[in-house]
């Protein structure tokens, strides 16, 4: 995954996706693609406009690991021409991703957190404690089942 911070950080990644960041509530997401220069697609990827107390208002985007090295290169040579604040962290050396997918993944992340998930929306974000730790979760699916994404903290992600 990918934090954009810095004022122009939605432009850039408006400028980069085909989502309208801007347009996003906080801690709201949209499935999104990563367009060429000439139109045709690099990638689909996950946005979202998301709020933490360490960074503030950012852009959280998730990429697909197989096309990361491809992903990346082309946001470094968009960025080498944008010329505006923004800033990219890229952040898998320091977080795991646990996808929980199916008819029951919802229920048992409810179970673990807590939280009332019936009141989470697809592409919702929020900020819940898991096992005693802070981690961002998405209520996403990419499967055609109901299903959450959960970013763990790196000392966290394999307890």
């Amino acid at each position: 995954s990918i934090r954009w911070t810095g004022k122009d950080a939605s432009d850039f990644v408006e400028r980069v996706t085909t989502a309208d960041v801007k347009g996003l509530a906080m801690m709201r997401g949209t499935l999104s693609v990563i367009p060429n220069e000439s139109g045709g697609v690099i990638d689909d990827t996950m946005v979202t406009k998301c709020y933490s107390d360490e960074h503030g208002e950012h852009v959280y985007q998730v990429v697909n690991a197989g096309c990361a090295p491809k992903d990346l290169k082309h946001f470094e040579e968009q960025l080498g021409k944008f010329g505006g604040d923004v800033k990219m962290d890229i952040l898998w050396d320091s977080r795991g991703l646990y996808a929980l997918q199916g008819p029951k993944a919802v229920e048992v992340l409810q179970r673990l957190s807590g939280v009332d998930m019936s009141k989470v929306s697809f592409g919702e974000s929020l900020w819940m404690t898991l096992e005693g730790v802070k981690c961002l979760v998405t209520r996403c699916g990419y499967t055609g089942e109901d299903g959450v994404e959960v970013f763990v903290p790196e000392d966290a992600a394999v307890k």
